[in-house]
């Protein structure tokens, strides 16, 4: 890629839970290909060492969000393998926390799933969460 890591990336339960649900959604009937886990990989390498990537991220609007202090949350895009319509574009939240050279991975979901991004009231309870963890 580009150079070595610079950011550290955590996964916070609710990322695990809908990234479970997003698979199973897309693939029902089998396990996630090479393909598809190579290009997780991929996602994840540019996270950890330019969560700002142009071409793939951008900031999202975080109004009324409760962002924990120093933080800033953006979104990744990209297309899962072997899958058509709204449910192969598939995206990560996420949060860039620059003090702590981390990027907490929040949710993955479809377009299928949700045509812009999660409701408000959910990602707000589970930004709260991380906010709760960091602060710990």
């Amino acid at each position: 890629m580009r150079g070595s890591r610079n950011y550290s990336i955590r996964r916070t339960p609710k990322f695990e839970q809908t990234l479970k649900q997003l698979l199973k959604s897309a693939y029902p009937k089998s396990k996630p290909s090479k393909e598809l886990i190579d290009g997780l990989y991929l996602v994840l390498e540019v996270l950890s060492t330019d969560p700002r990537f142009e071409s793939l991220c951008r900031r999202e609007p975080s109004k009324h969000l409760n962002i924990p202090p120093g933080c800033e949350l953006w979104k990744v895009a990209f297309d899962l393998p072997g899958v058509r319509g709204a449910l192969q574009a598939a995206r990560i939240i996420y949060l860039i926390c620059e003090a702590r050279r981390e990027v907490i991975l929040v949710w993955a979901y479809s377009h299928k799933q949700f045509e812009g991004r999660p409701p408000h009231r959910d990602l707000k309870k589970a930004l709260k969460v991380i906010a709760e963890m960091l602060d710990a």
